[in-house]
């Protein structure tokens, strides 16, 4: 018999383990994550099956869901992993109260000091996560970064951090300090605190919908990713659906969610193949949707296709919210 295939309930307890799958499922967080919290920061001490699988019980999920609440708002899961239940759920209870007097020991949420030049403080915020992207610390670099989220806010955080960060890291030329692995590893970080704020965000009862991906055969997902955010930062329910997606699976979704609109990030310059896709979305969308189209104004999608044209996401986030208040896109 396999050991692996041994009882998944408790051998003190009774109660039903979980394994690591399904622990990610209820919590957020991917297996990679769960196992380096483990093993550098002891966050957790799962069960052990007689062949070695890690096993989890409900006290281990629930403080799996703390420690990723409060990581999402800032907190490195260095200083808080030592600490007890009760203490995470005090440190929730105090962000959720706007009150962080009693955590003055641990790493938390940035908050300008407003004695000091605000300015100068959020360029340094800027270039300590440059700093530590540059030597591919990526823990440190996403930890800066949503420190800078919690202080700011979101419109701010996306004009003076995320994009002087991708101007920079962008940056082309033999000279230049900056290599591809370095612009892949700042999105990677930004999709993780972006990604965590669009799923964070809790938009008002009946807001609309708007699904928001890139077409199939256009890698780049960051443009559809600060679409997603700027669709939630007004209002509206955001569906983010990601990079080289199908078209029939965003229309699909689209429909299925009824939503009113379908934003669409795009990189690369138009094809006819692609102008293919974009005119078939367009011909089957409902009557409420609208497909709207991020596109450079140069490459001249939107006129081949008949859709709106959004050269900028200023442009995008104006859009939705004069729909928002005119009831209408």
């Amino acid at each position: 018999m396999n050991p692996d295939r041994a009882s998944t309930r408790s051998p003190t307890s009774g109660e039903p383990l979980l394994r690591i799958g399904a622990v990610g499922a209820r919590t957020g967080l991917s297996s990679h994550v769960i196992r380096v919290w483990e093993r550098r920061y002891d966050a957790v001490i799962p069960h052990r099956t007689p062949g070695g699988t890690r096993m989890y019980d409900v006290r281990h999920v629930e403080r799996l869901k703390l420690l990723a609440e409060l990581t999402e708002s800032g907190y490195a899961i260095s200083a808080i992993a030592p600490l007890d239940d009760a203490r995470l759920r005090s440190l929730l209870e105090g962000l959720a109260a706007g009150d962080l007097s009693n955590d003055n020991e641990l790493p938390q949420p940035w908050s300008p000091d407003a004695s000091a030049d605000v300015e100068r403080q959020v360029a340094v915020l800027l270039n300590t996560s440059l700093a530590q992207l540059a030597r591919f610390d990526l823990d440190a670099a996403t930890a800066t970064l949503h420190s800078a989220l919690g202080g700011l806010p979101r419109q701010a955080f996306l004009t003076e951090i995320v994009e002087p960060a991708v101007r920079t890291v962008s940056a082309a030329g033999e000279l230049s300090a900056w290599s591809v692995a370095h612009r892949h590893a700042l999105y990677s970080a930004l999709r993780t605190v972006l990604g965590s704020m669009i799923r964070t965000h809790r938009p008002e009862p009946g807001a609309r919908v708007a699904v928001v991906g890139a077409l199939s055969g256009d890698p780049h997902d960051f443009g559809a990713l600060r679409a997603a955010l700027e669709s939630a930062a007004a209002g509206w329910k955001t569906l983010y659906m990601g990079s080289s997606l199908p078209a029939g699976q965003l229309l699909s979704t689209a429909v299925a969610a009824r939503a009113s609109a379908l934003v669409l990030s795009l990189a690369a310059p138009p094809s006819p193949e692609g102008l293919g896709r974009l005119r078939e979305i367009q011909r089957q969308l409902p009557g409420h949707a609208r497909m709207l189209l991020i596109d450079d104004p140069v490459s001249g999608w939107s006129p081949l296709v008949g859709a709106t044209s959004l050269s900028t996401l200023n442009e995008l986030r104006a859009h939705l919210n004069g729909a928002m208040e005119d009831d209408e896109i």
